[in-house]
């Protein structure tokens, strides 16, 4: 949890369930990011039938966003890091006092 001041407005409990949003959003965002890089890396039909799996684990009536989503971390993993070849096959979210931290676990560069 990032340490965060107290609003006189916000009980205990509201700050719980906000931080919890939150840091369930960081883990969720790690995890879309992790999808579109992994999905950059396999040619065309692979990639599409892992995007299609992929879509499978979430609700249908976010599928649409998703893709559209993905599409663009796509793009930007391609255009920015197209040299990098390696697969993530895990990562982990901590929080620090300096804010949220990002492992990342890969395979090894060909």
């Amino acid at each position: 949890m990032v340490q965060r001041t107290r609003r006189a407005s916000v009980d205990e409990l509201s700050l719980s369930v906000i931080e919890g949003v939150e840091d369930a959003l960081l883990v969720t965002d790690a995890r879309l990011g992790v999808i579109a890089w992994n999905a950059a890396l396999l040619p065309g039909s692979k990639r599409e039938d892992f995007l299609r799996e992929m879509m499978q684990t979430v609700p249908p009536d976010v599928r649409s966003d998703m893709r559209v989503i993905l599409a663009e971390m796509i793009l930007r993993k391609e255009l920015l890091f197209a040299s990098n070849k390696r697969m993530i096959v895990s990562f982990d979210v901590t929080m620090t006092p300096a804010g949220p931290h990002l492992s990342v676990v890969s395979t090894f560069d060909k």
